[in-house]
């Protein structure tokens, strides 16, 4: 990136695509992405770097945060010309100079302005993630910055608990990226594989086989419909063949197996003893026979089997509720369509679509 050539694009103010320039002169061999997360102050793009200090020790990276202008509308300014000016985030606590990775903070006019200046300081054969942190209200925003990413990784507790706004959200951001990432299904890792195990099993087969009742219960004054039981219960419909007859309550559907057995799909809530931030806190899958039961108490998270004959196997281990940083760093490893996410979340949308007609 040379001085002349961005002083002719006419959207980064020269001294600052110099003192850019220096910063990155030693990191462009050592970078493996670019990452951009957009912040609306210098305080938030501090604070940003603070949290993205554990991920980048093993994803090195150059993180550009695109500061939003006063209005999210990028139309406000159109025209205006706005100079866009790229400087070094330079470290002013020692806790901020062990934060890993470069950061340059963006500052200027509208955001469709800043698009040249995003591609000036962009690694042209490196990936492009953007990490979204905000709201469904800044989506103008974000229309602007992820058409030119190759994964957009986004966070659908943090956007929105309720379910009606997930399958809005859902859509709008599929049309952006060619691969999108939901850390609300990364966190579900764990109970994906238990439920896998436990398919595995001799009374687990009888148990899919003869299922009449699943139940995704939540804790007691959280939603009952949320993006994580809706994506779980997608995957579930979607891996074993699972189809819509109809709806039988407010929050229960009656569904139908890859044999057309009957069984009901219900979403429920339960009284928690722990004051839980993870939505999905239990689920229970029953036939005449055998009952299969997942739930987390604190660190805990146990799967067990039960038949007439009592327990037919189960399976306990201490797993921290993932850290959002931590499933930040699993996704940032995925470049394009993640298939079976994209599958659950598009019958999980059926599942919901359903459960709100009148």
């Amino acid at each position: 990136m040379t001085a002349d050539a961005s002083r002719d694009s006419g959207c980064i103010g020269l001294e600052a695509v110099e003192e850019a320039a220096r910063g990155m002169a030693g990191m462009t061999h050592l970078a493996t992405m670019d990452l951009i997360t957009v912040v609306t102050s210098e305080e938030e793009a501090r604070d940003v770097a603070r949290q993205l200090e554990p991920v980048l020790r093993y994803h090195p990276a150059q993180v550009l945060l695109p500061m939003l202008p006063k209005t999210t509308d990028p139309r406000s300014r159109a025209g205006a010309g706005p100079v866009w000016k790229a400087r070094l985030l330079k470290a002013e606590t020692a806790e901020d100079a062990r934060a890993g990775g470069t950061y340059i903070l963006l500052q200027g006019g509208d955001m469709e302005g800043m698009v040249p200046a995003l591609l000036e300081l962009l690694h042209g054969d490196l990936p492009t993630f953007c990490w979204w942190r905000r709201a469904p209200a800044g989506l103008d925003c974000l229309r602007v910055v992820a058409p030119h990413c190759h994964r957009l990784i986004y966070d659908s507790l943090e956007a929105s608990p309720d379910a009606g706004q997930w399958l809005h959200l859902r859509g709008q951001l599929q049309e952006l990226a060619s691969g999108c990432s939901d850390l609300a299904w990364t966190r579900l890792t764990r109970w994906r594989r238990l439920l896998a195990q436990a398919a595995g099993t001799p009374a687990g087969r009888r148990l899919w086989q003869n299922l009449n009742q699943v139940n995704f219960m939540a804790c007691a004054g959280q939603p009952a419909l949320t993006s994580p039981a809706l994506m779980l219960s997608g995957w579930l419909a979607e891996q074993l063949g699972w189809s819509i007859a109809g709806r039988s309550g407010a929050e229960e559907l009656e569904m139908k197996d890859a044999s057309g057995r009957s069984f009901r799909l219900a979403f429920t809530l339960a009284d928690c003893t722990d004051n839980s931030h993870h939505i999905q806190h239990s689920i229970q899958l029953q036939s005449s026979d055998v009952r299969l039961d997942i739930a987390r108490a604190g660190t805990l998270i146990e799967a067990k089997l039960s038949d007439r004959n009592g327990t037919a196997g189960s399976q306990a281990g201490i797993f921290p509720r993932t850290d959002p940083m931590a499933a930040l760093g699993q996704e940032l490893r995925i470049l394009g369509p993640d298939v079976i996410f994209e599958a659950a979340q598009n019958r999980a949308g059926e599942l919901l679509a359903a459960l709100q007609k009148s």
